[in-house]
């Protein structure tokens, strides 16, 4: 399924103004951490105890869902340290990403003692959140940390993740240190082990 949809086109408008105040609020909350911080957090350092900070957290009884657009979760895509992430580009409504959901989280209980962090990054309207995707989460019983990319710039932020994605989902980047291993196709459960294995030299 391709996410660059005539949906985010219609959407684009009301975002619009959203769009930027969401901006400016993120702009201000960095240049304050920088300064009481005492620092500024460069691309590809080791980002391993630093967290984006969302646009806002929707929650629905006990279950919260941090949303950001792009560049609030880019730093979770440049981290290089000694940690294998697994960032899955998925959606409610894409039926191939709901079939090989169970095996991330497989692999998100297997490899619970080793250096892994699996990160389920939705794809889903933030207006659906409340109503879509946190039901989801409950329904299918997900532990793993679920995040929403909430950003109508398709084109652009597509090719930042990697210059070959056409923007198909499911979607999953693994990053290890600097190596970088992009597939734009579902993974099974063995797949995502292998993969794991090899990064980690197990």
């Amino acid at each position: 399924m391709n996410i660059r949809s005539n949906e985010l086109v219609l959407k684009e408008y009301k975002q619009e103004m959203s769009q930027i105040k969401k901006i400016i609020i993120v702009k201000l909350l960095a240049i304050s951490l920088m300064f009481f911080s005492g620092c500024v957090i460069e691309a590809g350092r080791d980002m391993a105890g630093v967290r984006p900070v969302p646009l806002e957290v929707i929650t629905a009884g006990n279950i919260s869902v941090p949303v950001y657009d792009f560049q609030g979760l880019k730093p979770m895509l440049e981290q290089q340290n000694d940690t294998v992430y697994i960032m899955n580009f998925w959606a409610t409504w894409c039926k191939p990403c709901v079939k090989e959901m169970p095996y991330f989280q497989e692999a998100d209980s297997a490899f619970a003692g080793l250096p892994v962090r699996i990160v389920l990054i939705s794809l889903d309207f933030a207006e659906d959140v409340k109503d879509i995707l946190i039901p989801f989460i409950v329904e299918k019983g997900i532990v793993t940390e679920v995040v929403l990319l909430d950003d109508i710039n398709a084109n652009s932020w597509i090719p930042q993740v990697d210059p070959h994605w056409e923007g198909d989902i499911p979607a999953t980047l693994f990053i290890y240190g600097k190596e970088r291993i992009f597939r734009a196709s579902s993974f099974t459960y063995e797949e995502i082990a292998d993969q794991v294995h090899k990064l980690l030299n197990l």
